[in-house]
């Protein structure tokens, strides 16, 4: 699982996440994209089989592991307004401690102005 994070909106996560997507494609990789930006859902709108995961219900990690069950890799849009959120349901859904799942974390980052 590759999961975007920054604390920042427009630092180009869900651009990031397309590429990825288009890229695992074309190479064959049945790869997974799953939003759980509430504001501003954009990954579903380019890639409109993405899963929407609203973090503020009950079943979203269950939602999520069945997305892991279903694909060679999934591919995670996280919000970022709401980054701080975010972390706090991955530790509390234990996700972080599914050491099988393979998860890379990459952070988006933006030069300071």
């Amino acid at each position: 699982m590759i999961i975007t994070g920054t604390n920042k909106g427009g630092t180009g996560r869900t651009f990031l996440m397309l590429l990825l997507y288009d890229w695992m494609h074309h190479k064959g990789i049945k790869a997974v994209t799953v939003d759980c930006d509430w504001h501003n859902a954009t990954l579903t709108r380019f890639v409109p089989e993405t899963t929407f995961l609203n973090l503020s219900q009950m079943d979203a990690a269950d939602q999520l592991f069945e997305c892991l069950e279903s694909a060679d890799i999934v591919l995670l849009d996280s919000p970022g307004s709401q980054l701080p959120r975010y972390w706090e349901w991955m530790v509390d859904s234990g996700l972080m401690e599914r050491r099988d799942l393979g998860i890379t974390i990459l952070l988006t980052i933006e030069e300071d102005k």
